[in-house]
């Protein structure tokens, strides 16, 4: 029993050496890409790329939407090599990555918004409109949502518990 105890903790190890160079890779694509975009959102505000013409303003909004989605992933990213690395137990570390991705995805989506409506009441009433529309069309996974938040946040069952309703 000691000895698979020992290869198992070998294999978390090595698993988290892999994940972590597979992250600096990725971290560092993003930081190409972030630079690659302010760059390019300076020579279009600049007018360096006047080939554009008409669309110099949506351009330049896009490229700058690009960078803050590049540095809010890269943030993202350093913080999930963060918990990989110094979560000990496997079902902690998922949960706090898929999290971390939800609050990711959630932050890009922000960025996008603020970008493309100039205007902040006409944003909010057109998101408000749109999450009563998704809110009635995705009742029920949402209800799933709600649960499984608790689920990891209160942490009620184990893994390995069982549980009987009525005769199941």
């Amino acid at each position: 029993m000691e000895i698979l105890k020992s290869k198992d903790q070998q294999g978390i190890t090595d698993q988290k050496q892999l994940t972590g160079r597979s992250n600096r890779i990725v971290i560092a694509t993003y930081v190409v890409l972030a630079l690659s975009s302010l760059a390019l959102y300076f020579l279009i505000s600049r007018g360096v790329l006047d080939v554009f013409g008409d669309y110099r303003d949506l351009l330049g909004k896009l490229t700058l939407g690009a960078f803050l989605a590049f540095v809010i992933l890269i943030i993202a990213r350093s913080i999930e090599s963060i918990i990989t690395r110094k979560a000990e137990m496997p079902y902690a570390r998922y949960n706090l990555i898929k999290a971390i991705r939800l609050l990711t995805v959630l932050l890009i989506l922000m960025v996008a918004v603020s970008l493309v409506f100039e205007n902040w009441y006409t944003a909010a009433v057109s998101l408000g409109l749109i999450s009563l529309l998704v809110g009635f069309a995705l009742q029920t996974p949402i209800t799933s949502l709600i649960a499984w938040l608790y689920i990891v946040i209160r942490t009620p069952y184990n893994i390995g518990d069982r549980i009987q309703i009525e005769t199941f």
